[in-house]
């Protein structure tokens, strides 16, 4: 295998264009979640993993329905999540019901605020 991957080391690439569409994503409702969240994962409740350059304490905001599958960007649906949480919900085998648990997860945390 590391010699398959040698022999297509290539110093030089064509560019290729790429069309991409961007969706709108709200920066107070990214703002709102971190907050919420308090630097604690609302998935597995672990601690951010560390802190940014500005002193924040790291998660990502996971949309439980992704925009690009007409998902709302809405706080009912955006969970505080530590990065292994985030790649979890997008690739691991059992993301649906992980996913799942999410939804549940946020409208505990929505409806204590409430």
């Amino acid at each position: 295998l590391r010699k398959h991957a040698l022999e297509a080391t290539t110093s030089e690439r064509t560019p290729k264009d790429r069309k991409t569409v961007v969706r709108y994503r709200s920066n107070a409702i990214r703002v709102y979640v971190l907050k919420r969240a308090n630097g604690i994962c609302e998935a597995c409740g672990a601690d951010a993993p560390f802190r940014t350059e500005v002193g924040r304490d790291y998660l990502e905001p996971h949309h439980i329905r992704r925009l690009s599958d007409g998902g709302p960007d809405d706080p009912n649906w955006v969970i505080g999540a530590c990065p292994n949480c985030h790649r979890k919900a997008h690739y691991s085998e059992d993301k649906d019901n992980f996913n799942k648990q999410l939804i549940r997860i946020v409208k505990n945390i929505e409806d204590k605020l409430q």
